[in-house]
């Protein structure tokens, strides 16, 4: 029961850490793009275009494990 609560947390945790890293690094791109064609940020786009993918990577890790 630990165990399977343990890699709960940790693939919850995991999955945060690399979403947050790729959503950071979609963002910096994109504004260093979008600074040289706008004057102004459109940082809530970014964010909501950038939501789905921790749920894209917990689906991915959920399948792998399924047909492993």
């Amino acid at each position: 029961m630990f165990n399977k609560l343990f890699e709960a947390i940790f693939d919850t945790v995991w999955t945060i850490i690399v979403g947050g890293f790729i959503l950071f690094v979609i963002a910096v791109i994109v504004i260093g793009f979008w600074d040289k064609l706008v004057d102004s940020h459109p940082i809530w786009w970014i964010v909501f275009a950038c939501t789905p993918i921790p749920s894209l990577i917990i689906l991915y890790r959920d399948w792998k494990r399924k047909n492993s």
